[in-house]
Order: structure tokens, then C-alpha cells, then sequence
């Protein structure tokens, strides 16, 4: 029997949260898939006024009305107005659970919705009813849903949830005794694993702040074979994340290829993370595109010395040669992105996207430059200038693209920047 339960019934927790990184990160690839999957040239060009709007309350540290734009974004490429359920946020809290233990579930708003009616919300036979404004905790044991749980209780499960209308889905890691496996990781004298551990700690402690499409168990498993020594870091074919020296980013690596590497590194936005060109930018896009041609994906927070720290930890600490250098930049990564000519290796060729470049520093001439920028963009004319100064360079290429903005251009131009790096590469 399908057993309902009002939201008065379920754990309270009062008033409904301001709007978090999760929740924020969560709507990024809910648009960031639905563009995609939405080539209607009509459809984007109505969206794009509202990914400007969702960017620019995001400047000003207004996570709910971003969250709102998003959302709005979203439904108007799907051809609808936005409906209650849409601002419905889900978590589990934590982000792993014991095997057959029941984890809980936290259904929460990032904003008020304009229609104030209660949803219902499905999680196998269990089904919620929530209102506006109210978060609640629901109890849901993993191995109701899905009983091949039990045959290998360490996983990581992707649970699916009905939102009304529409089908979710959340990560849910179940992992034996987590927390004593996290301390046990304290002690480890293997460098990229102690930082694992350090992350898996304060996403226990801050779980608002977990934004990867990763499950726990990843860094965990990964963490805990770095410590024992059963991963070489010049075998590890990805790394969730690491840090050398300030720089902390994410990577993978091609399996195939133990010589000198082909690394792509991507350069991201204002506010961006290591996680935005694997989990966002076309549902990570340029890793796909890296990963065909067996290349390195690398993508390091931004600072001034972030490329020559993950070029000097390829070196040093994974012990591989480099052959080639491509560089990505995105907005504000686009300047730095430039600031690579002095690099060894000097980069191969750089790819920006969006407006974030003003001029074009001597260090980076002889390099060839791919510039995509929608025409939707707040910044076009801005973006305009910067290509006139690319229009007399040899082998420079700039492409506009209709019906794009700031922040989905890398998803639209990323193909054609590869095709431009494939050019470059000697294949």
C-alpha cells in the first residue's frame, strides 16, 4: 500500500533554507542539460534573458532569485511557465548512509513559488506531500527501492525520485562505517589522499557546499587507494580532486597512453569550480571531446599560477612527460587563459569563450586563438572588439553564435573549438 504522509506528519525543520551552492549547482545542470536537448532556435532565445538575469543576481550573492531564473530558464525551454514543483530542492543529509540503514532525504524550497500549492513527492511506495516554505526530512531505506543492493552493499546509487510531474534523480553513497574510515584517512603520509579526506570532512560538516555530481564513495575508494598504495597516481585514470601547492583540481587521464600526454586545461568563469567543465558545459562537453582523442582533461581553480601548478604536478608527483598544451578559458578565465604564453610547454593553441578578454597580452602572439561568443551575450559588443583584434592574426578563428548568451556558449562552441585544436595537434 502507498503510504501518504502530510508534511505535518514528517520530520520539521522549520522555515525553508536560503538558496545554497547545491541548490544552485543543481538548477545549473538542470539547464545545462535541457539546453542541449532543446535545439529550437526559438525556445533558446527566449531563455537567454533569463540565464542573464539568474547570472547577474548570482553577482550579487542573490542565490534565490538566481535560483528562480534558472528555473524560469529552464521551463521556458521547455515550452511551459514554471510550476511549484520546480522550486522544490532534494539532498540527502548526509550524502551517504550505512548499508541497510535509512537515509534521510531533506525536500526543501530554494524560493517561494508565485503558485503557493502543495506538491507530492514519490520515492518508491513512500509518497509526501509538502507546502511552500516548509522543508521536511523524510526516513527512505535504499534497499526498498532497489533490493540488488543488498547483493553489493557499497554503492553508489542514483535514486529516483517523482517530483510531481517530473522524474529526478539523487546520489546516495552507502558505505560501511564512513566516518571511521574518514578518520583512519587522517593519518595518511599519501599527499592526494589526505586531501581527499580533508574535502570528504567538511562535506560531512557542510554538506550545502557538496555541489559534484560525484557520489562520496568516489573519494572516498579513491582516497583510501591512494593511502594503501593500490593506485599509482601515474595509473589513476581520474582524480575527483587534488591540490598541489595552492591549486586545487580535478582530472582524468587517458588509459591508453603512458608517454608524453596531450592536456586539455580548462580556465572557468567568476565563481566557478574544478567541477563546471566535468558536470556542466554541455554535461561536460570538452572532457568528452578530450577523452575521444585520448587526451588529459585538467581543470584547476582559477589563480594566477594555476596552470604552471597542474603542469608541474604532472611532472613531478604523476611522473609523465607532456607533449602539448591546449588551454580552455571561460569569462574571466579567458584572461588567464592568455597569460599562459610564457608557459613550458607553450600552449598549442587557446580556446575563450564568452566575453572576459580585453586585449591581448605579447607573451601569447604567436599562439593560435579560437573566440566563440553568442550573440545573445549582455557583453557583445565588448566581445566585438576583442575579435577585431584577433581579425589580423594567421590562423585565428572567432565565431559567433545565434540564439547563445555568456554561460552556454561553451556548450554550443565546444565542438568546433576541438575541431580547431585537432588542427593543431598533429593528429
Amino acid at each position: 500500500m502507498v503510504a501518504v504522509f502530510l508534511a505535518a506528519l514528517a520530520i520539521l525543520d522549520g522555515g525553508a533554507a536560503i538558496a545554497s551552492r547545491m541548490e544552485l549547482g543543481d538548477r545549473l545542470k538542470r539547464l545545462d542539460q535541457t539546453w542541449i536537448s532543446t535545439p529550437d532556435k526559438t525556445r533558446r532565445l527566449a531563455a537567454t534573458e533569463k540565464i542573464t538575469a539568474a547570472f547577474a543576481a548570482l553577482s550579487s550573492d542573490q542565490n534565490e532569485q538566481a535560483c528562480r531564473a534558472l528555473d524560469e530558464a529552464t521551463a521556458t525551454l521547455l515550452g511551459r511557465a514554471t510550476i511549484p514543483e520546480d522550486a522544490v530542492s532534494l539532498r540527502f543529509e548526509p550524502a551517504f548512509v550505512e548499508p541497510r540503514s535509512p537515509a534521510k532525504l531533506r525536500i526543501g524550497w530554494a524560493y517561494e513559488p508565485v503558485v503557493k500549492r502543495a506538491v507530492r513527492i514519490q520515492i518508491g511506495r513512500q509518497t509526501v506531500v509538502t507546502t511552500p516554505s516548509r522543508d521536511l526530512t523524510v526516513e527512505v531505506r535504499p534497499e526498498q527501492l532497489n533490493p540488488e543492493i543488498l547483493q553489493n552493499p557499497e554503492v553508489g546509487y542514483l535514486m529516483p525520485v517523482q517530483v510531481g510531474p517530473e522524474q529526478r534523480s539523487i546520489f546516495l553513497s552507502i558505505v560501511k562505517k564512513p566516518k571511521e574510515r574518514i578518520a583512519i584517512l587522517k593519518t595518511t603520509k599519501q599527499p592526494e589522499a589526505l586531501y581527499l579526506c580533508q574535502y570528504l570532512e567538511k562535506s560531512v560538516n557542510s554538506p550545502d557546499d557538496y555541489e559534484s555530481d560525484l557520489p562520496i564513495i568516489q573519494y572516498l575508494f579513491t582516497a583510501e587507494l591512494l593511502d594503501e598504495g593500490r593506485l599509482r597516481l601515474d595509473r589513476a585514470d581520474t582524480l575527483p580532486l587534488a591540490k598541489y601547492k595552492n591549486t586545487v583540481f580535478r582530472a582524468t587521464f587517458p588509459r591508453q597512453v603512458r608517454g608524453p600526454l596531450t592536456i586539455v586545461i580548462g580556465l572557468n568563469g567568476i565563481g566557478g569550480s574544478e567541477n563546471m567543465y566535468f558536470d556542466l558545459y554541455g554535461h561536460g562537453a570538452a572532457v568528452t571531446e578530450a577523452t575521444r582523442r585520448n587526451w588529459a582533461f585538467i581543470s584547476p581553480r582559477n589563480s594566477e599560477t594555476a596552470v604552471a601548478d597542474v603542469l608541474e604536478w604532472v611532472r613531478k608527483r604523476r611522473s609523465q612527460a607532456i607533449d602539448r598544451v591546449f588551454i580552455i578559458g571561460h569569462g574571466s578565465g579567458s584572461t588567464l587563459a592568455l597569460d599562459t604564453g610564457s608557459l613550458n610547454p607553450k600552449p598549442a593553441a587557446i580556446a575563450l569563450f564568452g566575453t572576459g578578454a580585453s586585449g591581448l597580452p605579447s607573451s601569447a602572439d604567436s599562439i593560435p586563438i579560437f573566440f566563440a561568443v553568442g550573440k545573445q551575450d549582455p557583453n557583445i559588443g565588448s566581445a566585438r572588439s576583442f575579435a577585431q583584434l584577433l581579425a589580423p592574426r594567421k590562423g585565428s578563428v572567432v565565431e559567433e553564435v545565434e540564439a547563445s548568451e555568456q554561460f552556454m556558449i561553451v556548450a554550443d562552441a565546444i565542438p568546433s573549438a576541438f575541431r580547431f585544436f585537432d588542427a593543431r595537434s598533429g593528429r
